[in-house]
């Protein structure tokens, strides 16, 4: 695993996180549980949830998870997000989310949720930047950060509403989004604030995007394999319908075996169907 010191934070955290906003099983806990401490012996030490993450139990898997990594004495980092703006709100979820992950403080929390210009504004108005200085004043967060959706400047703007109190950021960023998202990032990096970056969910077509990019790089570590993310089954509830308005629809590698996608020659020879016509797309620009 490779590590990296986030920013003026201090922390040493791995390179690769673990996000809770999904787990196969939401209601066999001690199972999930066991995969958050599975990842934690294999040394990821950053660990993502929020509440209502995989129906409101997330956290509660966390909880159960970090009293077993507590017993290996490796380090560990929680994070946890409020969309909560008044204070008395902001730290009535803190509490419950201390509790559920039953620690005494949560060491990144975020302002979740930031996706248009104006939602920070309207969250100060209301003083939740007062509640999160408050909150680690008291030792119940140990960082604040920030979550966002916002694209290009937008991101610049929003961070210079900070007052200086984020120390991190989260944001959706992938090779897809990039021109999006990107110029956010490096707004970040020049306020000399890290970023904790997550992937976002494609269509079919763009999955077979990112596996022609995860099938030329080289192996990750500890694996014979390039790796990506893709959890569009469990977002779209019309996701069927939308693999077949993949031009190769049907084809052997567009379903993963055992959460490993298999790409012959077929795959190679028509570059996963990324460059062919659908017809239901071209469609939509023909009306």
């Amino acid at each position: 695993m490779l590590y990296t010191t986030f920013g003026r934070t201090g922390e040493t955290v791995s390179r690769l996180g673990f996000g809770g906003m999904r787990f196969e099983s939401s209601t066999d806990l001690d199972a999930m549980a066991e995969v958050v401490v599975h990842a934690h012996e294999r040394g990821v030490t950053y660990f993502d949830t929020a509440p209502i993450y995989c129906d409101d139990r997330s956290e509660e898997i966390f909880g159960l998870a970090l009293k077993e990594m507590r017993k290996s004495g490796k380090p560990h980092y929680i994070t946890s997000k409020t969309m909560m703006a008044k204070p008395d709100d902001v730290r009535a979820q803190c509490e419950r989310s201390l509790e559920r992950l039953g620690v005494d403080a949560i060491d990144f929390y975020h302002v979740w949720c930031l996706v248009q210009p104006e939602d920070l504004p309207a969250r100060k108005a209301e003083g939740v930047l007062d509640a999160f200085r408050k909150l680690k004043e008291e030792g119940l967060i140990r960082h604040i950060s920030v979550s966002t959706h916002l694209e290009h400047d937008k991101v610049a703007a929003m961070l210079d509403q900070g007052e200086g109190l984020f120390e991190g950021m989260l944001i959706g960023l992938n090779a897809l989004n990039y021109f999006l998202r990107y110029p956010g990032a490096r707004a970040a990096h020049e306020r000399g604030i890290p970023c904790f970056c997550a992937d976002l969910t494609v269509n079919p077509i763009l999955v077979d995007w990112n596996k022609n990019v995860a099938a030329r790089l080289a192996p990750f570590p500890g694996l014979e394999s390039g790796l990506l993310e893709t959890n569009g089954h469990q977002n779209y509830r019309n996701w069927d319908r939308m693999v077949s308005y993949h031009p190769r629809a049907g084809a052997s590698w567009m379903n993963p075996s055992g959460g490993v996608f298999a790409l012959d020659g077929d795959f190679y020879t028509s570059s996963g169907g990324i460059f062919m016509p659908s017809e239901h797309y071209e469609a939509m620009f023909r009306r």
